[in-house]
């Protein structure tokens, strides 16, 4: 015994100090203003957690998606563990799932096995690249690695039940990150069930306990949030935004990956509500609205079986690519951040080779299939909806287990085995490289563009607009025909003033895509803010011609009709619809610099909604970009006065009190705003710097 614990702290130590040292090289490399982490998902859960540990109830009661995450942020916060100090314990879960992985594959196969899998996970690229980043992969690999962990016995060993239900509890958990995960015990318990039938005895009370206990586990595990959703009203498991993703992922337009059917804008409209709406003709609860998109997609389905069909085996083509591709971040573009991805990492590519090895070569028992339904269970929770790198990493598991015992038995075939295995053996290699590198319908360059694309949105928000317009000119260096950098660099000469610039990029993104909806609508406003009202009209009529979900395009219709009419005041009385041409107007207009004109607008939506807290934000911003201060502090005031522990308002309101020379009041506001987000580089650097710089 102590044998063994001396053997298996040594694997650990050898696996799990490189391990961590390479994710917290990463950690310290990408730093705290790091772009991946405040774009798309890690957005999302950046205001989600805030909110929660800040006790502001949420705009969607119903869980709209995975409520792992914000709540493991929010816990986190709690303790006054900031956002980039998470970071470093996903660098500790890290390294330690990759101990686990070692430590499982010395119990399926033996120590040599436990040690090529535990360093492979140790040295595997996209599980240090995901444990950098505020997304919920890095707990959901550490909560499926340690199940695994505890289900796997030693050679010749049993389990005892109980492991089972707290297997089952993890699962559980990892699902309210990752709903997929839940093909896996679905396939474990088809499996079991055929062998009861066909077991006798104690075997037979055995295979239903390890069952019973296992889905005990799992309910266990996604109860609160089912509690949570039906206790605001509606049946919804885990989250509601099953039906979007099913449709993003099988439409007449989809692609394979991630791509936005045109019109949709999810990161404003998260689930598709306004669409599901506005074609529904009524207020519908989340659960409808799932199934709103849903039953789209199965008219697609039985409409288009052929189309389906082939899209399915196109994902699972795309599952099987070396590529790992981006969604927002991109691990293609790691290296320009981190050092630690300049140096020979594993990627994707390899981990498949070795580990369909393992696959021919491993003893066909209980925990290959046990491996087997994992894998099988990764790839059809992705080819499901859409493929993209982060939903591949907890495959990446069983494949790492197998590769532990497949590169050993490669080596072993080649060196002693006769021609016939060593011609299978290398057949097997050549095969799985074939398969892995052969062209997809991808272009990997566009993907790579895009990402690039996606940092200089980042410092474009910022307001680092040098920046944002290198890496979007960096974007089309890698493909010259990206239409979202080509509307991005028109987007900032239009803000420049430099209306030529401006039509020239938007005619080429318009040429580079010419069906974007994005485009058209870029165009049409510049010919609105001209005056040309037709020419706009002309273009928004191509928006809603090329994006049928769209609402943007039929909104910027209502508005020309409202400029035509040139009475803003009329169009005003029209209800709540006449707010958001109003706040939109705003919007352009503000965005323009066009300030006072801004502030009118914003003032008349405001009579409407008086409430409204964006708008009120916005119009803050307004007076404050005039130097009318004591205007800003009171737009700042009345929002904290509708949202009390809201950290962005409170820095902005230190800001405008800053500019009224009352520094001591905008330092408290800072501290006050930093407790509410103890995480946020912004607030942390204004504070520092006034502290560093008021007189004494």
């Amino acid at each position: 015994m102590k044998r063994s614990l001396r053997r298996n702290l040594i694997l650990s130590l050898t696996v799990g100090i490189p391990a961590l040292l390479l994710r917290i090289w990463n950690t310290f490399s990408i730093g705290t203003d790091y772009y991946a982490n405040f774009l798309s998902d890690a957005s999302t859960y950046r205001l989600w957690s805030s909110r929660i540990a800040a006790g502001i109830p949420q705009s969607e009661p119903i869980f709209p998606m995975g409520p792992l995450y914000p709540y493991f942020l929010a816990l986190n916060l709690k303790l006054g563990i900031s956002y980039y100090s998470v970071l470093f314990l996903q660098a500790a879960m890290g390294a330690s799932a990759a101990v686990m992985i070692g430590l499982t594959a010395r119990r399926i196969w033996g120590a040599t096995q436990g040690y090529i899998a535990g360093l492979m996970a140790a040295f595997y690229a996209p599980f240090i690249f995901y444990d950098g980043l505020l997304l919920s992969e890095s707990p959901q690999i550490w909560l499926l690695t340690l199940g695994l962990f505890l289900v796997i016995p030693e050679k010749k060993g049993s389990i005892r039940l109980h492991r089972w239900g707290i297997a089952g509890f993890l699962i559980g958990l990892t699902a309210l990150g990752r709903g997929t995960i839940l093909i896996f015990p679905v396939l474990l318990a088809l499996y079991w069930s055929r062998r009861y039938f066909v077991e006798k005895g104690g075997r037979r009370n055995e295979l239903f306990k390890r069952g019973a206990f296992l889905w005990i586990g799992i309910l266990t595990g996604i109860f609160p949030a089912a509690a949570h959703n039906i206790a605001n009203g509606d049946f919804v498991p885990i989250s509601s935004n099953f039906g979007i993703n099913f449709f993003i992922g099988n439409n007449a337009k989809a692609t394979g990956v991630y791509d936005e059917p045109q019109g949709l804008n999810l990161s404003s409209d998260f689930t598709g509500r306004k669409i599901a709406e506005r074609e529904s003709g009524r207020s519908l609860r989340s659960s409808e609205v799932s199934s709103f998109w849903k039953d789209k997609t199965i008219d697609y389905i039985k409409g288009n079986p052929g189309s389906f069909i082939g899209g399915i085996i196109k994902k699972c083509w795309l599952y099987l690519w070396y590529f790992d591709i981006p969604q927002a971040e991109s691990i293609q573009i790691q290296k320009m951040f981190s050092p630690a991805f300049r140096i020979p990492l594993i990627g994707f590519g390899f981990l498949l080779v070795s580990g369909m090895a393992g696959l021919y070569f491993a003893k066909k028992d209980e925990n290959y299939r046990i491996l087997l339904f994992l894998l099988f269970s990764s790839i059809l929770g992705a080819v499901v909806f859409f493929v993209i790198g982060r939903f591949r990493l907890l495959g990446a598991i069983p494949l790492l287990l197998l590769s532990g015992y497949g590169l050993p038995m490669v080596y072993q075939a080649i060196r002693d085995g006769t021609w016939r295995i060593r011609a299978t053996t290398m057949g097997i290699i050549i095969g799985s490289i074939i398969v892995i590198y052969l062209p997809r319908p991808i272009d990997p360059k566009a993907k790579t563009a895009s990402a690039l694309d996606n940092v200089g949105i980042y410092h474009y928000y910022k307001n680092e607009i040098d920046k944002a317009i290198t890496w979007y000119r960096l974007s089309l260096d890698e493909d010259p025909a990206h239409a979202g950098a080509l509307n991005n660099i028109g987007a900032y000469f239009y803000a420049s003033g430099q209306v030529d610039s401006t039509l020239y990029y938007f005619r080429r993104a318009a040429q580079a895509d010419p069906l974007s909806d994005k485009t058209f609508m870029n165009m049409g406003r510049i010919f609105r803010d001209m005056g040309m009202l037709d020419s706009a009209y002309h273009y928004y009529e191509k928006a809603i011609s090329a994006a049928p979900y769209g609402i943007d395009a039929d909104e910027a219709m209502r508005e020309l009709d409202m400029m035509r009419s040139d009475s803003a005041g009329k169009a005003g009385s029209g209800g709540p619809q006449s707010f958001d041409i109003l706040f939109g107007m705003a919007e352009r207009l503000s965005a323009g610099r066009k300030y006072s004109e801004a502030e009118k607008y914003y003032g008349q939506a405001l009579q409407l909604k008086p409430d409204d807290i964006k708008a009120l934000n916005n119009l803050g911003f307004t007076f404050q970009a005039q130097q009318k201060y004591e205007q800003a502090s009171a737009m700042f005031e009345r929002v904290l006065e509708l949202s009390e522990a809201n950290a962005i308002v409170y820095n902005n309101l230190a800001g405008a009190v800053y500019r009224m020379g009352l520094i001591d009041s905008s330092i408290v506001l800072w501290e006050k705003a930093l407790r509410l987000d103890p995480g946020n580089p912004s607030i942390k650097k204004n504070l520092e710097y006034i502290k560093r710089t008021r007189p004494r």
